[in-house]
């Protein structure tokens, strides 16, 4: 865990949002680390009207991309603290939970958490794919672009694949790529995007999308909504991106699941689904291919 003091408050201006207004970064910065060589800063951006989200960065020596990692389940980051002191659980999302890692092989991670309007109810799949929070990505994206000059990533787990396409399907500028995890293509019958998206991803505009983008499926996961088979139809549905790659993985640990969780149990984080006890060949094969197709440019 770490410890975050207040370091300074600005005022930027955002050409990044579909409105103009003023974007307030909070930046509340951490000490390195020198035995891993990461250093970490929570931050908040306004991105909409009186809406404010957080973004905990992971920041590697020379990192060659950023990651907007975007987590499934309810979408909120396990922070915690008072104002000047915060910390980042470890949480059990995939994402989450491997965070360090990604900065490891070279990458910067920014972990999105829920806008301020979002913080009492999860990030319900009708929200992810709505107007406001592609508002909110794109001022994320640029604000990121701004600060680090590096290609930009979004990377959707699961429930946070319907975030990441919404993204790169609205946002024309400022994003190199897209990666895909375990992402639904059955939608649940309970979810409000049933009529409008009963195959999940597949019943977005995903041939609006415009950039590299990996597909990562386990051959075993049982959650009914994210099937191994959809990996493929999800491909075939990429015709605008100029590079489409499938990486399927499968093993593991046993799964862990919890009685208590309102989530299937073939849907939970620690399970097939969320790449237990295979974390490292995912993270690696993810890596990969962000680092293939980045350079240390602006906008291709």
């Amino acid at each position: 865990m770490a410890s975050y003091y207040a370091k300074n408050i600005l005022l930027i201006l955002s050409s990044a949002t579909i409105l103009p207004l003023l974007v307030m970064v909070c930046a509340t910065a951490a000490p390195s680390h020198p035995a891993t060589g990461l250093s970490t800063e929570l931050i908040e951006i306004q991105t909409r009207p009186e809406v404010g989200l957080k973004i905990f960065l992971i920041k590697p020596n020379n990192p060659s991309a950023v990651i907007v990692m975007l987590e499934g389940g309810p979408g909120r980051l396990p922070i915690s603290g008072v104002s000047g002191t915060s910390t980042l659980g470890r949480g059990k999302g995939f994402l989450v939970r491997s965070r360090d890692d990604f900065a490891r092989h070279g990458l910067m991670v920014a972990l999105i958490d829920a806008p301020s309007d979002r913080t009492l109810q999860p990030m319900t799949p009708d929200f992810r794919i709505s107007r406001e929070y592609a508002q909110d990505l794109k001022a994320v994206v640029s604000y990121l672009k701004r600060v680090t000059n590096l290609p930009v990533w979004l990377v959707g787990m699961s429930l946070g694949s319907f975030s990441a396409s919404n993204g790169a399907i609205n946002i024309r500028k400022g994003i190199h790529g897209l990666v895909l995890i375990s992402s639904p293509t059955r939608s649940a019958p309970k979810w409000q995007v049933y009529d409008s998206h009963p195959n999940g991803l597949l019943s977005m505009d995903l041939y609006k999308i415009m950039v590299p983008t990996l597909i990562v499926v386990h051959k075993e996961d049982e959650c009914p909504h994210t099937p191994a088979s959809g990996a493929e139809k999800i491909r075939r549905a990429l015709v605008g991106s100029p590079r489409v790659e499938v990486v399927s993985f499968e093993g593991g640990s046993r799964p862990r699941i919890n009685p208590r969780s309102p989530a299937p149990p073939g849907c939970q984080p620690l399970t097939q689904h969320g790449y237990f006890g295979i974390e490292d060949q995912a993270i690696s094969a993810i890596s990969g291919f962000i680092k293939s197709c980045s350079r240390k440019k602006k906008d291709l």
